[in-house]
């Protein structure tokens, strides 16, 4: 169709419409295709999960005790009850001191050597406990 006022041919009503097609088709296939660029995409922290069987179970390892001064204790209580608890010929059997005297008496002997402590000090009520017992009731 041709313009009167300027003589310039004019598209109809219907080329218009498909030339309007065309060019959003255009648009959108540009879009289509930059958006199809390769993008680096972050990755997502996802939660590390650890599976029970994974999980180290801890040891209950109690800290090492120290024994030795017990011991030595028990061993040098051990021949004083045995002295202490020996029959004399024409004497009555003695008896067992009581917990208290027992513990006066391992201070005592302890004197004023560092290692004999507290530690040691048990293990010589209760040695001398023991010797005292098996010499009064004859168990060697």
């Amino acid at each position: 169709m041709v313009s009167r006022a300027t003589g310039h041919h004019h598209a109809s009503r219907g080329t218009r419409i498909v030339k309007k097609n065309v060019h959003f088709c255009f648009l959108a296939a540009s879009l289509i295709v930059a958006g199809c660029g390769e993008k680096k995409v972050k990755p997502t922290l996802q939660p590390q999960f650890t599976s029970a069987a994974e999980i180290k179970v801890p040891e209950n390892v109690p800290p090492p005790v120290e024994t030795q001064p017990f011991e030595d204790g028990f061993a040098a209580g051990t021949k004083a009850g045995e002295a202490a608890g020996r029959v004399r010929a024409g004497r009555a059997p003695r008896k067992l001191p009581p917990e208290s005297e027992l513990e006066v008496l391992a201070l005592e002997v302890a004197g004023t050597n560092l290692d004999r402590g507290p530690k040691w000090q048990r293990g010589f009520v209760s040695g001398y406990r023991d010797g005292f017992e098996r010499i009064a009731k004859g168990i060697r």
